[in-house]
């Protein structure tokens, strides 16, 4: 429903109706691996703070729901292969790991890949944050096009990028082509919102910490406050 508008359109100055994957790449960094275990320990002990403090006989937080998307089914193949991202006391399940898509243009793409996403770089609607989506045709909208060779003289680095996800596995670049960044993401309690500004399931409940919107709120009478974590 999402294809036909964006930067690709804008680009190519014509629409389209339908996406085909054409390859697959697997990138991994110890150092990250190892980032990304860390933030399941602590989202984790976030977690069970909250149901620890929440009355049995209260309803419990939409956050802290096992999160559903349309990527379900495919994440459950995709994240049994990649056990290694999951700690030894936590499952994926335990801290709501999902897998989610990432749209960028091609000039941000091998940064990107060398230092995984980095929400000081983003903007919009719903605060200062990374975006990522369940909907192929919605982060297909943030993408630019890699032509391939002819596009070495105009995009900066495109031929290192070439170089790292093409020849040095020995592929053929396929012509014009966009990039989805496939993400393993630690969800922990999501809030929920519609206009980027109110809590859906309380709509007297602000979305931010601040005006500044860079931090979330605090979970409702959580004691510490125990923020929001996507």
């Amino acid at each position: 429903e999402n294809l036909g508008v964006g930067r690709d359109v804008e680009e190519q100055g014509s629409a389209y109706n339908s996406l085909r994957p054409v390859h697959a790449w697997r990138l991994r960094s110890d150092s990250r691996s190892q980032l990304f275990k860390i933030s399941q320990v602590q989202v984790a002990e976030n977690m069970t703070e909250v149901k620890a403090q929440t009355n049995e006989a209260m309803t419990r937080p939409m956050s802290l729901a096992s999160v559903q998307t349309k990527l379900d089914d495919v994440s459950r193949g995709l994240l049994r292969i990649c056990k290694d991202i999951e700690t030894d006391n936590h499952s994926g399940e335990d801290v709501n790991i999902r897998l989610l898509l990432h749209g960028t243009k091609v000039a941000f793409l091998r940064s990107l890949l060398a230092s995984g996403l980095d929400e000081k770089f983003s903007d919009g609607l719903f605060g200062k944050g990374t975006y990522l989506a369940e909907d192929a045709s919605k982060i297909d909208q943030y993408c630019t096009s890699d032509p391939g060779e002819e596009g070495h003289a105009t995009v900066e680095g495109l031929n290192k990028l070439h170089h790292d996800l093409y020849a040095k596995n020995g592929l053929q670049h396929p012509g014009s082509v966009h990039y989805a960044v496939v993400c393993a993401i630690v969800i922990g309690m999501p809030i929920y919102t519609k206009d980027g500004e109110s809590h859906l399931q309380d709509p007297g409940m602000g979305v931010f910490a601040t005006a500044e919107k860079r931090q979330l709120a605090a979970v409702p009478d959580s004691d510490p406050p125990v923020r929001y974590h996507t």
